[in-house]
């Protein structure tokens, strides 16, 4: 049961695990309707992110490519990058993806699970060139589920026993290692168990100044500042701790998942929360509350929305928050926040 459950979750998109949601009390909560419905063409929808004038979405089903970019007025796709298959420019499981700035440049970061490969795209020059301007591969055979560029390298998230990232240079050779997992409620001696229990992701602001990475099993975000291609630990944003018992080489939640998804604008980190129950019967559980902190970890605003969703983005300069509901096809949901 143990080794089934780690190669699961080695193996499967992060973005696909969602959940319900529930607020936090004595917040006063505000209610989001949906301002306009944007239909788009999408199989199996993993992520979202939005940039400009367009929406660039994870699509799992898609082997003509994985990540598609659509026009944010019409939904029309306008471009489709990372096809499946063996060969260099291609890939097999686009575990997760990030849009970052560089020189003025909005660079598009797609990491290839399953080949260990990292794809940068320039997302500005895409009608000239839509193949990768650059493509790195792992110089280990370590298994990362979750990629993020620190402006001097990368900040890697697998199942380790001691710590919670890996650090790897421009080229993908690990260096060092930084962090320690969340603390559970009781005492836990079972190291790979424990690791398994922190799965979770990682998101980057577009500056790349702060990382904030968070677990699916509790309902804290953890806060880093980046500086000189390390990590340094700024802040824990609790709203639920951590809290599982261990059975049968396994981990079992006590009080229910906590946060499914993350996005960073130019000011502030959004943040999808739970607080409920899995449903393992449902084809794709979702949540409906988002919690807002500014860079520093302090918690502003706490919104719920109209439709659960499993995946957010946001505009960066917090004029719009985006999702994606199927309703009953895929739709992207537009928010307006100012």
């Amino acid at each position: 049961m143990f080794m089934k459950k780690v190669i699961l979750v080695l193996s499967v998109c992060a973005a696909l695990i969602a959940v319900w949601g529930c607020k936090q009390e004595n917040t006063n909560v505000k209610q989001l309707e949906c301002a306009r419905k944007i239909s788009v063409e999408v199989g199996l929808p993993t992520a979202l992110a939005a940039e400009q004038n367009s929406f660039i979405v994870s699509d799992f089903k898609d082997a003509k490519g994985m990540i598609k970019v659509f026009d944010m007025e019409t939904g029309k796709l306008k471009y489709q990058l990372a096809p499946k298959g063996e060969a260099k420019d291609e890939v097999l499981e686009a575990s997760n993806f990030e849009l970052l700035k560089d020189n003025g440049e909005t660079l598009l970061y797609v990491y290839d699970l399953e080949k260990g490969k990292l794809l940068k795209y320039d997302l500005g020059n895409l009608a000239n060139n839509g193949n990768p301007t650059q493509i790195d591969k792992l110089k280990s055979n370590d298994r990362y589920y979750c990629i993020n560029n620190i402006g001097k390298g990368y900040a890697a998230l697998g199942v380790f026993e001691n710590h919670k990232f890996d650090l790897l240079n421009d080229s993908l050779k690990k260096y060092s290692t930084y962090g320690s997992y969340l603390p559970n409620k009781e005492k836990v001696s079972n190291k790979m168990i424990d690791a398994m229990a922190n799965f979770g992701r990682s998101v980057v602001s577009s500056d790349k100044k702060i990382l904030v990475n968070f677990s699916f099993a509790a309902g804290v975000l953890r806060f880093y500042d980046i500086k000189d291609g390390t990590l340094i630990h700024r802040k824990d944003a609790v709203v639920k701790p951590m809290n599982y018992k261990v059975k049968n080489d396994d981990y079992q939640l006590q009080d229910g998942l906590g946060f499914l998804d993350a996005a960073i604008s130019d000011n502030y980190v959004y943040a999808l929360y739970s607080g409920e129950k899995e449903n393992f019967n449902a084809p794709m559980p979702t949540a409906s509350y988002v919690y807002k902190y500014d860079y520093q970890g302090n918690l502003k605003d706490i919104y719920h929305l109209d439709k659960a969703t499993f995946t957010l983005a946001v505009k960066n300069d917090d004029s719009q928050l985006f999702t994606i509901v199927d309703d009953p096809n895929s739709k992207i949901f537009v928010y307006n926040l100012k």
